[in-house]
């Protein structure tokens, strides 16, 4: 008899993440990051960086040939495009900045804020005196 799969609190939460977060046209980088720190959490993050053997998997039929490896580099190339286009956009948008005279302050450091937490969970993150620098810079001189 087999006995009864354990399943921790913290897995279960990492598990509820990544059941909640489903992979879509618009949100790759979210997903790939949430799917990066369940395996890691897992201690099986190895299969997104290394090639590993074939495994018997219940996969659609257009992936059912890919490794692991192969198929996180295949929606990669597939959603890489976007990401990136996704990427600039916010780059672009928070270098554009500018707070108007007599602008509210706490709303422009939010927004600026918002777009830098953009670009960190892209994996592109500013270090904190230079993120501290770009917010300060658009702010007018009053």
């Amino acid at each position: 008899m087999t006995p009864p799969i354990t399943v921790t609190h913290h897995q279960m939460n990492i598990r509820s993440i990544l059941d909640k977060e489903k992979l879509n046209h618009s949100n790759f980088l979210d997903w790939h990051r949430n799917l990066r720190i369940g395996l890691k959490q897992e201690k099986k993050d190895y299969v997104l960086e290394n090639q590993t053997p074939d495994e018997p998997y219940a996969l659609p039929k257009d992936l059912e040939h890919y490794t692991t490896f192969d198929m996180i580099e295949h929606l990669k190339e597939m959603f890489g495009k976007q990401a990136r286009t996704e990427r600039f956009d916010t780059m672009r948008a928070l270098h554009a900045m500018k707070m108007e005279e007599n602008g509210n302050v706490s709303t422009h450091v939010l927004k600026m804020k918002s777009y830098m937490d953009q670009l960190e969970r892209s994996g592109f993150p500013y270090p904190q005196d230079l993120a501290t620098d770009i917010i300060l810079n658009p702010l007018p001189n009053s």
